[in-house]
């Protein structure tokens, strides 16, 4: 068998007969020692024998590689390739990789909305029971004396007005007269049911802080019939009979009125009698009769004033010129 024109027995040949050459390197050496000639000491450029291989050989094609086959000669080993990077530092750079990839993991993980919140199964609400508290009762809306301002018409030389709403005032409204018809204007602010209304007809002391103070009930004449006009929306009047009575004569309003404003009219007054009632004044209907007369019963308590003379007329009592109302209350409570 022949290898491109070759045949086996010629190439082993030629492979012993350069095997059994001398080295061309150690001849040359020899031979320059013998001749005289300096030693070379330097190392020998490798010679490329690649075109003789070709020319041996017949070519690139007939090319065997020699260093593959066990041939059992004194070839030497190859030297190991050159490494690119040190083991510490590809030990290096993969625990930084992974441990960039694990923080990364997190922090996806930490910012990303949970799934299990989202998958899990919606449980409807249970309703919620609700329990109607009854709020606490207010406080009964009582009757009671309403506060107002008063104003009157009355002559100049009169006491103010206002004395009829201050409780804690120790005098009277004393108001100049000639003739009976005076107003007094009560402003209570703002609207109120009104139930009743009440007035203490003369002059009383109104506290016991000075004992010694002279009686003023004789000195000024009392109002004996009044008038009430409420402004609600039926202009309410109520007329009232106070029987002279040295106290407080009240007087009933039914069914309350809404007011905000109350015009007192007086309508007659009287001399102020010497024994006067200290109750509430008669029910209506109640007066003088012929078997009161008969038997005593319908005794007048005002002294008579007789005249000195027939003819003449009585003398003027000091008390005609001025009447006296201490107090006067609109009592009621508010609208609801």
């Amino acid at each position: 068998m022949t290898t491109g024109g070759v045949t086996h027995k010629e190439w082993l040949s030629k492979i012993e007969g350069v095997a059994a050459q001398p080295d061309r390197a150690a001849r040359s050496t020899a031979t320059d020692a013998a001749e005289g000639a300096p030693a070379v000491t330097g190392d020998v450029p490798d010679v490329d024998l690649g075109p003789l291989r070709l020319a041996a050989f017949g070519g690139a094609d007939s090319c065997v590689d020699l260093d593959g086959a066990d041939t059992g000669g004194s070839s030497s080993k190859a030297d190991p390739p050159s490494r690119r990077f040190t083991p510490w530092v590809l030990a290096a750079f993969g625990a930084a990789t992974v441990l960039a990839t694990v923080v990364t993991l997190v922090i996806t993980l930490a910012n990303s909305p949970s799934t299990e919140s989202a998958a899990a199964p919606t449980v409807a609400a249970a309703p919620v029971r609700v329990v109607e508290v009854a709020p606490p009762s207010p406080p009964p809306n009582l009757d009671g004396p309403l506060p107002f301002t008063a104003s009157s018409d009355c002559a100049p030389g009169s006491t103010s007005a206002q004395s009829v709403a201050d409780p804690n005032s120790t005098t009277a409204w004393v108001c100049l007269r000639s003739v009976d018809g005076q107003v007094l204007e009560i402003d209570l602010g703002r609207a109120f049911v009104i139930t009743a209304v009440s007035i203490v007809p003369g002059a009383v002391n109104k506290t016991d802080t000075n004992p010694d103070q002279p009686d003023p009930w004789l000195q000024h004449r009392v109002v004996s019939r009044v008038a009430w006009h409420f402004n609600d929306t039926d202009r309410t009047v109520k007329n009232q009979t106070t029987g002279n009575v040295r106290g407080e004569a009240v007087e009933a309003i039914r069914p309350g009125v809404l007011a905000s404003k109350v015009t007192v009219i007086i309508q007659e007054t009287s001399r102020p009698p010497a024994i006067a009632p200290t109750g509430s004044p008669p029910p209506p209907g109640v007066g003088p009769s012929i078997l009161g007369d008969i038997l005593g019963g319908n005794q007048d308590t005002t002294p008579a004033l007789v005249p000195a003379f027939p003819g003449a007329k009585p003398p003027r009592d000091p008390a005609d010129g001025t009447f006296a109302v201490s107090s006067i209350k609109i009592i009621g409570h508010k609208a609801v």
